[in-house]
């Protein structure tokens, strides 16, 4: 099945009280097959749509989603859509524009342009999501206490996304995904942690709930954090949390206050080029590899982990600058790093 939906006919003068367009797409959605939008049309959405199971192939052919003035954002019923469950998820070529500016922030950090719970065997390419009253992507288990339920086997790559109150993307359930070839910005001075992409399950969710995630070939600016992951102490304990992160080839910008920061087991930060911020491995981290780099600074401990094995820092290019530390400290690694080939001042 192939359906073509059709935007509403309306004047293009004001979105405050346009017909709705998103019944027609979740409607051609649940019918199954692949659905395309009009070419370059404009879809006024003023109220989210659900897709409860199954396979979805969502072409967007350029076409621009733009919420309603009046669109809900005091919770989830604000999403733009809303994925739970599907095996086998497609969005493509498709812009979302929250319309912030209009709608207003979500202090408690709801809703999102592409909420995905559960899904398996997804791709998210080619879309533009712009102005999120929290986030533009969200990635989340069914059930938090069980890791098999987290969002697994998927890419999102080639996207664009600007401006978010909260994160441009977060990963609070997500295993064996790659996130590649996006281009963040303009996440900062909203509702913390104003990341590029933020790995970060919730106190009391399962161990291990994110882990194996490629992050690879992007490039960050004018955000808060960049590309970081903060569970494996506040949420899962020492050594049960986050694990196998592979932070490869991103660029960070201007404007990046923290640069890359992750306290996964074995993370690894490779050909990353970040002169204006830090690299960091930290709190419940362990047995990280951070080689290879040019930065504005490094850092890495193993603080709280019992029986360090310990890092790994080798062939990094420390670039110092306004802003930043300019040396390599492994203070409180307490021996447990290794350093080798690197250009800069090292703090021991």
């Amino acid at each position: 099945m192939h359906l073509r939906v059709p935007a509403s006919p309306r004047p293009h003068v004001s979105f405050l009280q346009m017909t709705d367009d998103a019944p027609a797409i979740q409607a051609a959605l649940l019918k199954g097959g692949k659905v395309s939008l009009n070419p370059g049309q404009v879809y006024n959405i003023a109220s989210h749509i659900v897709v409860n199971s199954g396979t979805v192939w969502l072409e967007g052919n350029g076409a621009i989603l733009r919420c309603a003035d009046t669109f809900e954002v005091a919770a989830a019923a604000g999403d733009v859509f809303q994925f739970v469950g599907c095996d086998g998820l497609y969005v493509g070529d498709l812009a979302i524009d929250q319309n912030r500016m209009k709608r207003g922030n979500a202090p408690n950090c709801d809703p999102v342009a592409l909420r995905l719970l559960g899904c398996q065997h997804f791709l998210i390419r080619d879309c533009n999501l712009l102005d999120s009253p929290a986030d533009s992507i969200r990635l989340a288990a069914t059930d938090p206490t069980n890791a098999a339920t987290a969002c697994i086997h998927g890419r999102i790559t080639g996207c664009y996304l600007d401006g978010a109150w909260r994160n441009l993307i977060s990963a609070i359930g997500a295993a064996f995904v790659r996130f590649d070839h996006n281009r963040f910005f303009n996440a900062i001075n909203g509702t913390g942690p104003n990341a590029a992409l933020d790995i970060e399950p919730n106190l009391g969710d399962a161990p291990g709930i994110c882990h194996d995630l490629t992050i690879d070939h992007n490039y960050a600016a004018n955000c808060l954090w960049g590309f970081t992951s903060q569970c494996t102490l506040n949420a899962q304990g020492v050594g049960g949390g986050t694990h196998d992160l592979n932070f490869l080839h991103n660029t960070l910008g201007s404007g990046i206050t923290y640069g890359i920061v992750s306290d996964a087991l074995r993370a690894v930060i490779h050909k990353t080029i970040a002169p204006s911020t830090q690299l960091m491995v930290q709190g419940g981290a362990d047995s990280g590899l951070i080689d290879d780099n040019i930065a504005g600074g490094i850092y890495a401990d193993t603080t709280h982990v019992a029986t360090p094995v310990g890092h790994i820092i080798t062939n990094n290019r420390i670039v110092p600058g306004p802003g930043v530390t300019g040396v390599i400290d492994v203070h409180y690694c307490y021996g447990k790093a290794t350093l080798a080939n690197n250009v800069g001042a090292v703090t021991a």
